[in-house]
């Protein structure tokens, strides 16, 4: 171990002189701007209230809101109850953009339905794999609804911002519940969102019907949940600044473009010449 040298008395007080000096000018800076030690004192207390695994991370997205991604970068998050039409829509969307929007897969403990592939609609876990990954940090929302587990992980959302700052501009596209975008919204990530309704419950229970996946006692979870869900986004003015009612899907599609033609330079708004 490198023992360092001891300060004559003139060094000594050579660095007394300096370092007082530089405590001035570092108090003269903090009083021209309090905003400052305000914002510390916030930084301190956020990450004592979530204690991040990613002090790193945490911070980046902590004062991503003082440097925002352009409209151009921002996730989508498309939320609604289940049965609303959101991934046909997210479907045409990137069918028409292929290269524009990208889908982050999400974690989910529930088995596969029929035809759905791990990896592509989602990364089918079991609940130990699925524990595991939250208590690392690895998701940035989580969520229990209809007794399964759903998580979006970060690397997903990192993975899809990376790819577009290296080949295209790739928007991440997140399908989740009300309280899943609460979390994202709550967590600081700049966001578009977006609530997709359905033109009534009527139509609503019609449409988990006709998937046949659901017993009647699971059905009428759904049903109750998406009623919640409505009502608890209705009051979410400040973060659903948009709503889309799905009557027709391609009606719906036309007015979901109109939606995101106000965000994203790169769609062209319906009607458009």
């Amino acid at each position: 171990m490198e023992v360092m040298p001891r300060l004559n008395a003139k060094q000594q007080a050579e660095y007394e002189e300096r370092r007082l000096e530089l405590q001035g000018q570092h108090e003269d800076y903090l009083q021209q701007h309090p905003e400052l030690r305000n914002l510390l004192n916030d930084f301190l207390t956020s990450v004592l209230l979530h204690q991040p695994r990613d002090i790193f991370l945490f911070a980046r997205d902590f004062f991503s809101v003082f440097n925002p991604e352009p409209d151009y970068f921002k996730p989508l998050v498309m939320a609604g109850p289940s049965g609303v039409g959101k991934g046909t829509l997210i479907k045409l969307l990137t069918d028409r953009y292929p290269t524009l929007f990208d889908f982050s897969v999400s974690c989910t403990t529930r088995k596969p339905r029929p035809g759905e592939v791990h990896a592509k609609h989602y990364y089918f876990v079991t609940m130990d794999e699925y524990r595991v990954k939250k208590e690392q940090g690895e998701f940035v929302e989580s969520n229990e609804v209809h007794g399964n587990h759903y998580g979006t992980l970060r690397a997903e959302i990192e993975r899809i911002r990376a790819s577009g700052k290296v080949t295209c501009i790739q928007i991440c596209i997140l399908d989740i519940d009300v309280g899943g975008a609460k979390q994202i919204f709550e967590s600081g990530l700049d966001c578009n969102y977006l609530f997709v309704m359905p033109p009534s419950m009527k139509e609503l229970e019609s449409r988990l019907r006709g998937r046949a996946t659901e017993d009647e006692n699971s059905l009428r979870v759904r049903l109750r949940n998406a009623r919640a869900e409505i009502d608890e986004a209705k009051e979410l003015v400040h973060m659903f600044k948009k709503m889309l009612i799905n009557d027709h899907i391609e009606q719906a599609f036309q007015g979901l473009l109109a939606i995101l033609a106000t965000h994203y330079d790169q769609i062209e708004e319906p009607g458009a010449e």
